[in-house]
């Protein structure tokens, strides 16, 4: 509880900031070479503090202050790009390969047909689609937290992948509540109560789940000392 307590205003803030600097990104009208560079800057600034925010976090499951927390994620920050580079490469990759599959989907249909005796591939495409996107997101992330921790092994071991996995299906889940409304609901004032609480809600719950993740991270990690 106490490292909730800690942990999650540092996310939140993390997130305010990184959203503003996006937003600020979105705004910027790139037809002039101090416009691209503004560009690059907020680009600079996003990636910075995503990394501050995980390393900080990271750190303070460890035990250590605010301050240390801050100055160990600093030095992270090389890593969390280069874990950054990594993810991005694999995101090309898992990509590519159901682009491929896509591809030769009809393909594939007629192996099925021809071998099996069956043209009920609808699984074999949706267990595909889904193996992608967990390759994309479960070992993705893992590996950003594996190495922005210092320890890129522990990306592939049981519990933190596990934990990351399920904490993304856990995060799909609520992603579903997002455009939920009861029926019925008046459009005045109580749509706009529902909507703010509801939305809270669930922005609460998505920081909980990943300092709680991290949290697993952090528990397998050398010392973080500021």
């Amino acid at each position: 509880m106490r490292q909730l307590l800690i942990s999650v205003p540092t996310v939140i803030i993390g997130g305010l900031l990184a959203g503003a600097a996006y937003w600020g990104l979105l705004n910027v009208p790139e037809s002039n070479v101090p416009a691209l560079l503004l560009s690059g800057v907020l680009g600079v600034l996003i990636v910075a503090i995503g990394g501050i925010s995980v390393g900080t976090v990271l750190a303070q499951a460890r035990g250590n202050s605010l301050l240390s927390a801050m100055r160990w994620s600093v030095r992270r920050l090389p890593a969390f790009v280069a874990a950054i580079v990594i993810f991005a490469a694999l995101w090309w990759i898992t990509a590519a390969l159901e682009a491929q599959w896509t591809q030769h989907a009809g393909e594939v249909d007629a192996i099925f047909l021809r071998y099996v005796g069956t043209a009920r591939t609808a699984w074999a495409h949706t267990g595909v689609s889904w193996l992608m996107w967990l390759l994309r997101w479960g070992l993705g992330l893992a590996l950003v937290a594996a190495i922005t921790a210092g320890a890129p092994g522990i990306a592939v071991a049981s519990v933190p992948l596990g934990a990351t996995i399920g904490g993304l299906l856990v995060g799909w889940l609520l992603w579903l509540g997002v455009y939920w409304r009861p029926r019925g609901l008046p459009h005045d004032t109580a749509e706009l109560l529902f909507v703010s609480v509801k939305l809270g809600a669930l922005v609460l719950i998505g920081t909980v789940l990943v300092v709680g993740i991290l949290g697993v991270f952090a528990r397998r990690i050398p010392s973080a000392r500021g």
